[in-house]
């Protein structure tokens, strides 16, 4: 996977996804915390364990990028498992939206202790 900084106008190279995705969307927290939702996959069977990751790509320096792994945010709503939303949008500060799948639902998803404090819920 590689992440492009539009500051720099480089691309650099990021740690695979633990998870096989398509179709799929991503958000970016604060400028350092990036989040990817669902996706299709045809070789892995969604759960509460693969639905969502996450990475810390810091202050996106080289040592900062090669230290960054994604890792899985656990999930405990088994309809958002279930209906497998695609879309996403952060709608505040601390809060993301994930949308559209399988279903006509819309989740909420905390970010704010990534986004100045709290803790991550969905």
């Amino acid at each position: 996977m590689e992440l492009y900084d539009s500051l720099t106008n480089k691309w650099a190279s990021l740690d695979s996804l633990q998870k096989p995705r398509g179709n799929t969307s991503l958000t970016a927290i604060a400028n350092r915390f990036v989040y990817i939702y669902h996706g299709l996959s045809t070789t892995l069977q969604t759960t509460n364990t693969n639905s969502i990751e996450m990475i810390d790509v810091g202050q996106m320096d080289n040592a900062s990028l090669k230290q960054a792994r994604w890792v899985a945010v656990p999930v405990s709503n088994n309809d958002f498992i279930h209906n497998r939303p695609v879309g996403s949008a952060q709608v505040s500060h601390g809060e993301v939206i994930i949308f559209g799948g399988q279903g006509n639902y819309t989740y909420a998803l905390d970010v704010s202790h990534h986004a100045g404090g709290g803790s991550q819920e969905m």
